[in-house]
């Protein structure tokens, strides 16, 4: 997260960076601030940096929002969520995924996730592969999304459900200017 942009009035995004080049945005709103997807978890560095450049040293989100739960855009979400001490909202349909339930994850795979990144985790033996699911499960610091389509903290934004990628995907709209994240 070298370089970062202003994408539109309010709305930061440091990177992308790293081998996906996943994109984390920081939307400031109302004198406060929310994160939408956070990266790897080994982006964790980057993100607290920019965030202080972004928005002071200290000051925490009110919220991070997750377009999904796939690592490269999730990672960092646990341990941000209960270092800032903020909730971490998803879409209804990600939640299964969120808490870490290795059989949703194989019913909503992709084809690399079904033929390369699941059978490997499978081979690590049902005990070590569930403690790595529960160290990064969400359960902890998860919220849902509400039916009505607002963004926790971030007025005048909208959640779309984009599901394709995963089940619970959404992306977020704010009309006033046209912005979709």
């Amino acid at each position: 997260m070298d370089r970062t942009r202003e994408i539109a009035q309010d709305v930061y995004c440091p990177g992308p960076h790293g081998r996906s080049q996943t994109n984390v945005y920081f939307v400031r709103s109302d004198g406060s601030w929310v994160l939408v997807d956070v990266g790897w978890e080994s982006d964790l560095p980057r993100i607290e940096a920019a965030a202080a450049d972004l928005v002071g040293r200290g000051a925490e989100p009110a919220a991070i929002v997750l377009t999904h739960d796939h690592p490269d855009h999730a990672g960092a979400a646990r341990v941000l969520a209960e270092r800032w001490g903020c909730r971490v909202w998803v879409h209804p349909a990600e939640l299964a995924i969120a808490r870490g339930s290795f059989s949703a994850m194989w019913r909503h795979a992709g084809p690399l996730d079904r033929y390369l990144i699941l059978p490997a985790i499978s081979a690590l033996g049902r005990s070590r592969r569930d403690a790595m699911l529960e160290r990064n499960s969400l359960s902890p610091v998860i919220e849902v999304l509400g039916p009505d389509g607002a963004v926790p903290d971030l007025p005048g934004w909208r959640w779309v459900h984009t599901p394709g990628h995963t089940p619970g995907h959404v992306s977020f709209f704010r009309a006033d200017d046209g912005v979709l994240i």
